[in-house]
């Protein structure tokens, strides 16, 4: 899409101006405030062949992002639409709501295909958490302990919840990777597919030297193969 040019009036009705909106102009004879905001990157779907290259769009939201392809059923595919989780008939070509929340981001199915797990945004971080594949059962795995955020406080330090993001199921399904920052920087952390025994995955001074980031922008970090 090409950047769009707005105009709003002016008063106690006047909607919320875009953060990323430029050549803003007051036209106050007018009485409006003139903006453009710029070309809106959307996202599609399509499915291609790997040997030929030939490929097939597919039906999906205006936005679609991080398509997950059941293991256990190769005609669904699980992404992230406008309004939350999409799932994806392959064989029918039609998309129905699986649940509506835009908090849930990157689903990755679980290796027998009953659970996906997900990055989901909770008002200011990041969490995992796991729901069945038809949506129901959302439950979540990580979150800051009120002693670690109480020990921010007493430190004198901005009060802070962890972000933990960006799961990746173990192959036999009993555990999840996903990567955390409750260190003060991006480390790959362990825990079994309950929430429970969350560990680093490398011993401290043991590590590669992995240099990690996530920016929030459904970027998937881990394949655990």
């Amino acid at each position: 899409m090409d950047p769009v040019r707005r105009c709003v009036p002016l008063g106690p009705g006047t909607p919320d101006i875009p953060l990323n909106a430029y050549d803003i102009v007051i036209e106050k004879d007018k009485f409006r405030i003139c903006f453009t905001v710029p070309a809106d990157p959307y996202w599609g779907l399509r499915i291609v062949d790997v040997e030929t290259g030939a490929f097939e769009d597919l039906p999906r939201d205006y936005h679609s992002f991080t398509p997950a392809w059941n293991p256990a059923r190769s005609e669904q595919v699980v992404y992230h639409g406008d309004h939350g989780l999409v799932s994806l008939d392959l064989n029918a070509k039609t998309v129905a709501p699986l649940k509506n929340d835009t908090g849930l981001r990157s689903p990755a199915y679980s290796p027998d295909g009953t659970r996906l797990a997900v990055s989901y945004w909770q008002k200011d971080h990041w969490e995992v958490h796991v729901l069945n594949a038809d949506g129901s059962g959302q439950r979540r795995l990580t979150q800051t302990p009120l002693t670690a955020l109480a020990e921010q406080r007493l430190r004198g330090e901005p009060v802070r919840s962890w972000n933990n993001t960006a799961p990746a199921w173990s192959p036999d399904g009993s555990q999840i990777a996903f990567i955390s920052d409750r260190t003060g920087e991006w480390e790959i952390w362990v825990m079994r597919a309950d929430g429970s025994e969350q560990r680093p995955l490398f011993a401290p001074g043991v590590g590669p030297g992995l240099t990690l980031a996530y920016h929030g922008v459904d970027e998937r970090v881990i394949s655990w193969r």
